[in-house]
Order: C-alpha cells, then sequence, then structure tokens
C-alpha cells in the first residue's frame, strides 16, 4: 500500500472546511474509503494491507500532536459525511 503525505499542521478550527473537501473528494473518487486515526501511519498501511490487501492508497491529510484534537477531527469528519 503506498502512504501519500499530503497533509498539513495546525488547529483543526482553521483546517476543518479544508479537510471536510478533501474526503469529500476522495469519497467522490474512491468506491471504499476509510477514516481513521494514527500515530504511524506506515505501521497502519501495513496493518490495513495484511488484512485486505485490495487497499492501495493511503493519504495522511493531517497532522498533529493533540489525541484530542485527531478524536474530534475524525468524528466530525465521519458525521460530516452522513
Amino acid at each position: 500500500m503506498k502512504v501519500s503525505w499530503k497533509h498539513y499542521t495546525g488547529h483543526l478550527a482553521h483546517l476543518q472546511p479544508w479537510l471536510r473537501r478533501r474526503v469529500r473528494v476522495f469519497t467522490k473518487k474512491w468506491c471504499w474509503v476509510k477514516i481513521g486515526i494514527t500515530n504511524n501511519p506506515k505501521i497502519r498501511a501495513d496493518q490495513h494491507e495484511r488484512v485486505d490487501p485490495d487497499w492501495e492508497l493511503m493519504v495522511v491529510l493531517w497532522e498533529t500532536n493533540s489525541v484530542r484534537m485527531i478524536r474530534l477531527a475524525e468524528r466530525v469528519t465521519i458525521e460530516n459525511l452522513a
């Protein structure tokens, strides 16, 4: 699985609209999109590939040191897709 680093850092409040747009682009382009958090994208990609080798690409969109903010970003992003 390829890991693509198209990510930004910064406060979630400033990046939320951009994150929403990027995720919507992916959901329109791909049949299956998985949204999740990790502190090590390469290890996570390897884990996904072992379980389901059909996954082709992981795109890292945002990087933060705040566990609270990354969990909030995941929840809000998923809710906005529903």
